[in-house]
């Protein structure tokens, strides 16, 4: 599979195909790029995912583990817009 930096490994194809399979095409992330322009970026908030350590992956490579608890309450904030009050 090719993209536009070149050849996608084995874990970007399984990503592409996991966003397929829940509705996120390329249409789709370009009509919310659109959607952005003249977005206010104060209203931007940026977190990293709630980690529960690191790990290896059954191959040997070097992961990150969620936690799972952590990750509820972010979607929860996701689902119910109140990421202004999300602390981690």
């Amino acid at each position: 599979m090719l993209g536009g930096g070149g050849i996608l490994g084995a874990s970007e194809v399984g990503m592409v195909q996991a966003l397929q399979e829940h509705g996120v095409t390329a249409d789709l992330i370009r009509d919310l790029a659109w959607q952005m322009r003249g977005f206010d970026e104060s209203e931007l908030y940026f977190h990293t995912m709630g980690l529960a350590g690191f790990g290896r992956s059954d191959d040997g490579q070097s992961i990150l583990v969620t936690d799972p608890a952590a990750t509820e309450r972010l979607a929860a904030s996701l689902r119910t817009d109140t990421m202004e009050t999300y602390v981690e």
